[in-house]
């Protein structure tokens, strides 16, 4: 009974808004259309949160609300007629229509994770029709506009740095073509081909390393936001082809839920290394080691005594024979694969794609779940960044809890399994009967929300100069899948409190908002609920990204350093220059990820036309933006 007085009374409520005559369609990149039909409102699902962004983060989200009507409920419900119309209730998310004194239709608008407002249903970055700014007339800003910039990207990772039969984006070195020679020069005369023009069949060699998998994860983030924002069939075949690469990595490993940090054919271009210890199992398993795949599909090392190569009955790989890994994942690269993967599933609707998505986070779930959120390697030993378990004896257990929340939670909602769902909301959560659900001594029964999660510690050091910028885009990616995929609307709120003030909008000097990072700009904007309170920040950190992105180079060839005239605040945490305030893009070294990297850091860099670098940090921002529509194209 007290269910159903509890939903008449916010129903009736709800009717006191706008007088409209109908209910409002809306339409936006890569979202849904929302019309109201005749729908039941279940009372537990109007139970929203109100606005937490000022109140503590480490709020108690585990006590049970016993919603109670007193006599001020009953009054309003015997009120009299609701106004005409359709309108908003109270809880941001109701949607109701008002006709001749009744309520007669009610859409939860949060169902299609929309907000209600000014009568409709609403993306939540959306909200209140904000204006973007163009950053008209930035200094530094290069003479392409930012969508000439993007084709250039899309199309020259499409025709260098992806290898149709390779299916990952690499960082290239240009093979020489010969040209005519100069005044006084001799014959013949060579020089690096134009990568303007220049194929993969051009390239010298494929670079690869212990981070190839998140770089590729964050190159199909972007993919995944290209075809959301334009529908084009290029990103969608692009998005078919990195999803095969990344299952190559899921699978050469041989075990399930495991990717593989690299992996090689052992091509003239893409070689396998040639000396044998460098496939010698490393005892502390501290160290990153290559996996040979022998002929008969198993894993086989090195042994040095007997000076020869020894195969395991770690077998079954047998379409990868002559191929090599570099086992002892880390953290990183999962970081990258799990940002890849959410981005897929919520942006890309081709079935097929979703099944191996299910298929992997399936694999992903089960592993983290059966091994209590550890990294077992083909070898059954731990990775050495394998342990994800949070303590409150860790230098950062927010950083590791904002990992098994993330994605575990990807993995329930994903493949729709019920004791993934149970584990991250009776285990991690500590909903339910709780306690004590994992074997480590330390482990106590926390709730990771709550007693993990806000002790970030993101920033280091005097003025935030000894911070681990990796761990701090590793957090950012994790807190943007969690928002993205947490339904519940007072957790989310959490969620977004501890992203605000331990991540984006902290005291420290070196706090995110103040990197000229225009990922993590478009990020942080894409995930609030925004209100006339919170609307002038995104403004602001949405327009400094678009700054940061017309100063992103035309090119990303190496050039000589700019840095002359940034000077020395302090030591970073390797050491190396910092300076006090973020470097400009335009003056920044060019890397893999530019996102990726501290912008404080004074490094020397001098010109190389032969290294041509991915592309993979100016698309995942610019898609991203034009997906949120903070840019169109004609910026």
């Amino acid at each position: 009974m007290k269910k159903n007085l509890l939903l008449l009374t916010i129903l009736c409520a709800a009717c006191s808004g706008d007088d409209t005559s109908g209910f409002t369609d809306v339409e936006s990149d890569g979202s849904t259309d929302t019309s109201v039909a005749d729908v039941e409102q279940d009372a537990s699902e109007l139970d929203a949160a109100p606005d937490t962004r000022d109140e503590d983060v480490d709020q108690d989200l585990e006590a049970d609300v016993d919603i109670e009507l007193g006599p001020e409920a009953d009054a309003e419900h015997d009120a009299g007629p609701c106004v005409e119309g359709v309108s908003c209730a109270e809880d941001g998310v109701t949607l109701s229509t008002c006709a001749d004194g009744e309520v007669t239709e009610s859409l939860n608008c949060w169902d299609d994770r929309l907000l209600c407002r000014d009568a409709a249903c609403v993306e939540p970055w959306r909200a209140g029709d904000p204006e973007w700014g163009a950053c008209e007339g930035a200094l530094g800003a290069t003479p392409s506009t930012l969508a000439e910039k993007a084709v250039y990207y899309d199309d020259i990772a499409a025709r260098l740095h992806v290898h149709p039969e390779l299916n990952w984006l690499a960082s290239v070195t240009l093979g020489e073509v010969e040209l005519e020679c100069g005044e006084g020069e001799e014959a013949p005369c060579f020089a690096p081909a134009d990568p303007d023009t220049a194929t993969y069949e051009d390239v010298r060699t494929f670079q690869s390393g212990a981070n190839d998998g998140l770089w590729n994860g964050l190159y199909l983030t972007a993919q995944a936001y290209r075809y959301g924002a334009t529908g084009d069939l290029a990103a969608l075949e692009m998005v078919r082809s990195l999803m095969i690469g990344l299952e190559q990595r899921f699978t050469i490993a041989g075990v399930p839920g495991i990717f593989v940090r690299a992996l090689r054919p052992d091509w003239d271009t893409l070689a396998c290394p040639t000396d044998p210890l460098s496939y010698v199992p490393d005892i502390e398993k501290d160290d990153d080691r290559w996996v040979r795949i022998d002929d008969a599909g198993c894993a086989a090392t090195y042994d040095p005594e007997l000076e020869e190569f020894v195969s395991s009955d770690h077998c079954g790989m047998n379409e990868f024979a002559g191929w090599c890994f570099l086992d002892n994942v880390s953290q990183d690269e999962y970081a990258g694969h799990m940002l890849a993967l959410a981005a897929v599933w919520r942006f890309v609707d081709d079935e097929q794609i979703r099944e191996s998505v299910v298929e992997m986070m399936d694999q992903v779930g089960t592993h983290l779940v059966d091994n209590d959120l550890t990294f077992v390697d083909w070898d059954g030993r731990q990775t050495e960044h394998g342990i994800l378990y949070a303590t409150s004896f860790e230098d950062s257990p927010g950083f590791l809890a904002a990992q098994v929340l993330s994605w575990v939670k990807l993995a329930a909602e994903v493949t729709g399994r019920a004791d993934l769902h149970s584990y991250y909301n009776d285990c991690l959560l500590q909903q339910g009967e709780g306690g004590k659900c994992l074997p480590y001594p330390l482990e106590t029964g926390e709730n990771y929300a709550t007693s993990y999660l806000p002790q970030m510690v993101m920033y280091v050091g005097t003025d935030g100069c000894q911070s681990n910028f990796n761990r701090l885009s590793m957090a950012f990616a994790n807190m943007w899948v969690l928002l993205e995929f947490e339904n519940d609307r007072d957790l989310r709120a959490h969620y977004q409190g501890v992203l605000d003030t331990e991540i984006m909008n902290t005291s420290s000097l070196r706090s995110a908002s103040l990197q000229n990072n225009s990922w993590f700009n478009f990020m942080y904007a894409s995930v609030q609920d925004l209100d006339p309170d919170t609307t002038p920040v995104v403004q602001e950190l949405v327009e400094d990204g678009i700054c940061s992105l017309r100063q992103f180079p035309e090119r990303k060839v190496q050039f000589e350093s700019q840095l002359d005239g940034y000077e020395r605040y302090c030591a970073a945490r390797l050491g190396e220059d910092a300076t006090e305030i973020a470097i400009d893009v335009v003056d920044r070294c060019a890397a893999t990820f530019m996102w990726w990297r501290s912008p404080y850091s004074i490094n020397s860099c001098s010109a190389n036309t032969a290294n041509v670098i991915g592309p993979a940090d100016y698309l995942l921002a610019y898609w991203m933006a034009r997906y949120y529509g903070f840019i169109d194209e004609s910026l």
